[in-house]
């Protein structure tokens, strides 16, 4: 019977994920800088064949490994170049980690609390949001809670084949991480696993946790692409690990600088709606461990997970939102299983009334928040207006049946039905709507433009990179600046993301031209376009002599070229 709820209930899911994340998957452009780089990358990996180096406009690019762009590839290839067809990725790792939640739940607890860790993380924001867009952070946060909840239910089985199957699957899980993102897949199960080891003082755990053929299996699935790829470019094995992997987390010359308190903000904010019980849940988590360390061994290690990562990425002055979603699944698990004991007594208790108002206050502010926005001619057009109104309508209709359920009706069943809803209903509008918005892209000049080109045509970028152009052009493009300038490596940016693939001496970069090499590209006789920001037009007109045709202009971009047509 158990086995027939459990598959009934993972049908469910997957049905309702797959709706909920794939609805309106490619009704929206590339959003720049990620999804543009990424999967560019991946096409011109389909396109060269080179599947052991990957090159992001000619330019080698070995910041991040390989398994990513192998998907991605894979998808391209299967289906073809399309929005939802890149967006297939996230989605079905948003929806993995889900599905995983729901058996980590039913295995360590029960049926309810898999449910409840499954939807609670499907609707959260972040969670949600990650689902939909294009690059690492998704896949590499579900392979760590995979492997970490792996793990979890290996160390509470009985020594025998299973424990083994699931260490096994683990190790194999944490291979996958690690040819997604490096090492931080790899640090942290054994940086979580060990300190729960340590805090309950069960050394023998080690002996049982098939460490050497773990390790022998992991090396197995990893080395072939690493040895593969440093042979091919000598300089990876320096650029990968001490530049990207080290400096990035040790020093402060990458971008995105930010407090120490900003992925406070990012999981209160990502959370949400379950921020409501966040608190409540945590503190009934570390009650328990409290109250009685070994016994509760499941929910210390439930609440050292996201405790540690937290620590670990608040540390650096480099932040990025998504690099927090890895404690994404055990809050949820956490909310779960408190709302699982509480289940007969939240109906009645101050805390949920507390919080249904707390929910109504949040929808109010949420509301004008987005009735401001669609006022913003910057942002929003007539189009957006109307998502816009619709999301704040829903947020505010759902604020009401929660409040009303959590005050005269006492029924946490009706009372959670109503969250979920609401947030579902509300982020399908919203993403049904980003297509409306004035977002920093070039799909419809790109487009215009792959009309014109011709044999022999260049396409060229004047002093910025716009990383969707290719990807909609279906080519690579050349891109014009001082790659000779010493400064050039000291702001994190395009100029330094493509500039660094000139350390791999062995390769010339041919798309990555100054303006010598510009003004010979444009007098000669094949028509050339060149994409630039209005702001450096002028610029652009010091360095070459003769008549420049306007063709296209949008949101402060311009296309020009050397002929009429």
């Amino acid at each position: 019977m158990i086995k027939k709820q459990a598959l009934f209930d993972s049908l469910f899911l997957a049905i309702m994920g797959a709706l909920f994340f794939g609805a309106f998957l490619g009704s929206y452009h590339l959003i720049t800088p990620d999804e543009g780089r990424y999967v560019e990358i991946a096409r011109e990996m389909v396109v060269s064949g080179n599947y052991i180096t990957p090159q992001l406009d000619g330019t080698i690019f070995l910041d991040k490994p390989i398994l990513f762009y192998w998907l991605e590839s894979f998808l391209i290839k299967v289906f073809g170049l399309h929005e939802w067809s890149v967006r297939i990725l996230p989605a079905f790792f948003g929806l993995f980690g889900c599905l995983v939640n729901y058996w980590a739940g039913l295995y360590l607890y029960n049926r309810r609390t898999g449910l409840l860790a499954a939807l609670i993380l499907m609707t959260s924001q972040l969670y949600f949001l990650a689902s939909h867009y294009t690059d690492m952070d998704l896949m590499v946060a579900t392979l760590v809670a995979c492997t970490l909840w792996l793990m979890l239910i290996a160390l509470h089985m009985p020594l025998g084949l299973k424990r083994d199957g699931c260490l096994a699957g683990a190790y194999c899980l944490l291979a996958a991480g690690f040819l997604t993102k490096g090492l931080l897949a790899l640090v942290f199960p054994f940086l979580i696993v060990g300190v729960w080891i340590i805090v309950l003082n069960r050394w023998s755990v080690i002996k049982h946790l098939r460490l050497i053929s773990g390790l022998f299996l992991f090396v197995i699935l990893v080395a072939p692409w690493m040895l593969i790829v440093e042979r091919a470019n000598p300089e990876f094995f320096y650029y990968f690990f001490v530049v990207q992997q080290f400096s990035r987390y040790l020093t402060h010359d990458f971008n995105m600088q930010q407090p120490i308190y900003y992925y406070l903000i990012v999981v209160l904010a990502g959370m949400l709606p379950w921020t409501l019980f966040l608190f409540q849940s945590g503190r009934y988590y570390i009650k328990q461990v409290v109250g009685n360390l070994h016994k509760a061994d499941k929910e210390l290690f439930i609440v050292l997970w996201p405790a540690i990562i937290f620590i670990f990425f608040s540390i650096p002055s480099s932040k990025i939102a998504g690099y927090i979603l890895p404690i994404f699944p055990p809050l949820a698990m956490m909310i779960a299983r408190y709302f699982d004991v509480q289940w007969n007594n939240l109906p009645t208790s101050r805390n949920l009334k507390i919080c249904a108002i707390i929910f109504l206050l949040f929808g109010i502010i949420t509301s004008a928040v987005l009735i401001y926005t669609a006022g913003l001619n910057s942002i929003s057009t007539s189009a957006s207006f109307a998502y816009l109104c619709s999301i704040a309508t829903v947020m505010m209709v759902g604020a009401v049946f929660v409040v009303g359920i959590a005050l005269y009706q006492a029924d946490f069943k009706k009372f959670i039905i109503a969250l979920l809803l609401t947030t579902i209903v509300a982020n399908i509008i919203g993403m049904s709507g980003v297509w409306s918005f004035r977002l920093n892209n070039v799909k419809s000049l790109a487009l215009a433009v792959k009309k014109e080109i011709q044999p022999g045509d260049k396409v060229i970028t004047y002093e910025k990179y716009f990383q969707d152009l290719p990807v909609y052009l279906q080519q690579r493009v050349y891109i014009v600046s001082n790659w000779s300038d010493p400064n050039l490596i000291k702001n994190d940016n395009w100029r330094r993301e493509l500039a660094e693939g000139i350390i791999y001496q062995h390769y010339k970069q041919p798309f990555l031209i100054d303006n010598k090499q510009f003004a010979k590209l444009w007098y000669s006789k094949n028509r050339v376009f060149v994409f630039t920001s209005e702001h450096k037009v002028q610029e652009l007109q010091t360095q070459i002599h003769g008549t420049i045709y306007y063709l296209l202009t949008k949101d402060g971009i311009v296309v020009l070229s050397n002929h009429a047509k």
